[in-house]
């Protein structure tokens, strides 16, 4: 099963599709279970989800780690978070400017969850 993750892609949605597709092989996988694995609190990525917090550039990085995405795929990534929680505008900018480069969708495939 590929996970895609595109330049317009939510990196929330990618997260959510992400536990779900764990989910799907493994129904006893859980949020917990997810947060445990990307090295977050479950109350942290519950937050994350429901859009009351968002990710720093390095947090992304360590979970892009945790989930296997090559290094374009980091890039992109961390472009989708920094382009909305950078702290400053010319971050938010620069992500901006790096999402439109990248002319088509990441598909990659992923790796069978431990259980």
């Amino acid at each position: 099963m590929q996970t895609v993750l595109t330049p317009n892609t939510n990196y929330r949605s990618f997260l959510r599709l992400e536990l779900e597709r764990r989910c799907k092989q493994n129904p006893r996988y859980s949020l917990n279970a997810f947060a445990r694995d990307l090295g977050l609190a479950p109350s942290r990525l519950s937050e994350v989800f429901s859009e009351k917090q968002g990710l720093s550039r390095e947090v992304a990085t360590r979970i892009s780690e945790k989930i296997g995405l090559n290094q374009d795929e980091t890039e992109t990534f961390c472009d989708l978070v920094e382009m909305e929680h950078a702290r400053s505008a010319e971050k938010r900018a620069e992500g901006e400017r790096e999402r439109k480069t990248v002319t088509h969708g990441l598909a990659f495939q992923r790796r069978p969850v431990p259980t």
